[in-house]
């Protein structure tokens, strides 16, 4: 740009009145069109009209500007044809870098499992797309426990009460293991047991003097709290919407003693490897 305006402009002071004018005209506009301004295509844009004046200019006043002056403003011309053409090529770049950004979930409201539920009520109103949060915790429950309501409703109907019970119980093997590993406090079990209809979630406490199995609304809140965040956390970054997300968790075990938020961040370490998380 610095060369080639002096050499226009060189080129118009030797031509009079009308064909000057131009050559000014066409100089002041390709000197403005070329100020990097705004974004890339908008550039391109009004350069390549300014360099289609220019051209055009020249040629009217049959100026003629030195090889070196006219390679510039082909080569001009070239980047803000390359520019101008350029528009999907910048779409499928800004497609690519979206697609790699991180995913955030934001979580100040933290899930509440019941420890009773009735499997009929929760798939009928599935089958009516009326499924309430709880609902939706429940199947979180079943997808960590490897339940399915709808198969257990089924074993009901052919009054298989066998089958049912063996999959409550590996159901139950396999949810006790998990809460052992992360509750330290107690070695704790968990059981699943089916009466009909209902799914009642029953803890115990196997080496206290007296064992006794309650439900799990009838636990503390701090393991009520434990519970629930395990099994939803467990189901949403397996596979779920959290999986691979940046988790930005906000005061998560207020009903927690120290050493239950110690099991807690022990759990966010081994089982969410693949998430960052950040408590705030």
């Amino acid at each position: 740009m610095r060369k080639i305006i002096p050499a226009v402009q060189a080129a118009s002071d030797k031509w009079e009145d009308t064909a000057k004018a131009a050559l000014a005209v066409a100089a002041g506009t390709f000197d403005t069109s070329m100020t990097l301004l705004s974004g890339r295509t908008v550039w391109a844009t009004g350069a390549l009209a300014a360099l289609i004046a220019l051209r055009k200019a020249l040629a009217t006043a049959d100026a003629e500007l030195s090889e070196k002056q006219d390679q510039l403003i082909t080569e001009l011309e070239e980047l803000a044809s390359s520019i101008a053409s350029d528009k999907d090529a910048q779409q499928r770049a800004r497609n690519w870098v979206v697609a790699k950004l991180p995913k955030f979930i934001y979580v100040d409201e933290y899930p509440n499992l019941h420890g009773h539920q009735n499997m009929a009520d929760y798939l009928t109103r599935k089958s009516q797309s009326k499924s309430s949060d709880a609902d939706l915790n429940f199947e979180k429950l079943c997808k960590v426990a490897g339940l399915d309501p709808q198969k257990l409703q089924d074993l009901l109907a052919q009054n298989d009460q066998e089958t049912r019970n063996q999959l409550a119980k590996r159901a139950g093997s396999v949810v006790t293991s998990e809460i052992r590993r992360l509750w330290k406090d107690r070695a704790l079990k968990i059981r699943f047991n089916l009466d009909a209809h209902h799914l009642d979630t029953l803890v115990s406490d196997p080496n206290a003097t007296y064992e006794v199995e309650v439900n799990l609304d009838e636990r503390s809140r701090g393991f009520q709290w434990f519970f629930s965040f395990y099994i939803t956390f467990f189901a949403d970054t397996k596979g779920g919407k959290a999986e691979d997300a940046i988790l930005l968790l906000d005061e998560p075990g207020p009903y927690l003693h120290a050493r239950s938020q110690i099991d807690l961040l022990g759990h966010f370490c081994e089982r969410l490897s693949r998430n960052a998380v950040f408590w705030l």
